[in-house]
């Protein structure tokens, strides 16, 4: 399987802003039934999104797990501090500073790229990466001037 990537081009430093962009992403795609695996770049990344997507929407939560065992159950987020290659996941939201390895494993695989310093040209390497495995590569800038959210 060869799958996708889609590169969010985010213009703000905002970490709320880019947090609020991650969970309408997961929860977008929880919504249409897919698995989502959330993947952190630190455990207090990962804390900080099971505390998100609690609170996320104010009528409801977005049901995730931090065990793989619980992932069975569709549809579902896992939240992980490390890529795995082993995970039946329709959706990688990848927020690691490592790319995913087995990319072509996964369906679709999404990252942010934002004015966080140091974090374009580590997606960009990520972008090269995908590429140089044969990945259909997409990338979509938000436009500053429009409010900074994801919609269908």
């Amino acid at each position: 399987m060869s799958g996708s990537a889609t590169f969010i081009i985010i213009p703000t430093s905002e970490e709320i802003l880019i947090h609020r962009l991650i969970c309408q992403t997961v929860s977008r795609h929880y919504l249409d039934q897919q698995r989502v695996q959330l993947i952190c770049h630190s455990k207090s990344q990962l804390i900080l999104f099971d505390q998100l997507l609690w609170s996320f929407h104010p009528d409801a939560f977005i049901p995730h797990t931090l065990t793989e065992n619980n992932f069975m159950q569709p549809p579902q987020v896992l939240l992980s501090d490390q890529p795995r290659g082993n995970i039946n996941a329709d959706i990688i939201v990848n927020c690691h500073e490592d790319p995913i390895e087995q990319a072509h494993q996964f369906r679709h695989i999404i990252e942010f790229v934002h004015d966080v310093s140091g974090d374009k040209p580590l997606r960009r390497q990520h972008f090269k990466h995908y590429q140089s495995m044969g990945m259909d590569i997409k990338s979509y800038q938000i436009d500053a001037s429009q409010d900074l959210t994801i919609t269908n």
